[in-house]
């Protein structure tokens, strides 16, 4: 299996990206992804560095969410990055949002996802228990 990441436009204000999940050479599932601005690798604040990254999917009751998410591991100076559900870029310090599309959920001029539930919850059903996922 192999996961992609490909961020295709960086506002300042947010970072607006495709997932694709394949399996060998076939397109399994895409989505959409909202993350924030790059703004060199800052908790809280900032996107995490183009790479190759180890993903774990994660169902802890103890946690703030109590959903099954995926948590991206050995992020250089980075703790705890997440791919959970959201919609708007002001629902992330940093992790990942999935959805179906992007849109103007909120009329504020910038582009959120839509479906996220719907969307992180279909791919947990796809991806296994760990695996790799490279940002280009």
């Amino acid at each position: 299996m192999k996961n992609i990441l490909t961020r295709l436009y960086d506002d300042g204000k947010q970072t607006l990206g495709e997932w694709r999940i394949y399996e060998k050479e076939n397109l399994l599932f895409e989505c959409k992804i909202l993350e924030l601005p790059y703004k060199d690798n800052q908790s809280n604040k900032s996107c995490i560095p183009k790479g190759t990254y180890l993903v774990k999917k994660r169902h802890d009751q103890r946690s703030k969410f109590k959903y099954p998410h995926l948590h991206i591991q050995n992020v250089v100076n980075r703790d705890w990055i997440l791919v959970h559900i959201g919609n708007f870029h002001t629902q992330t310090a940093g992790c990942l949002l999935p959805g179906a599309f992007f849109y103007d959920l909120n009329k504020d001029g910038l582009k959120d996802v839509t479906s996220s539930e719907k969307t992180l919850s279909k791919m947990m059903e796809l991806l296994p228990e760990s695996f790799v996922l490279e940002i280009i």
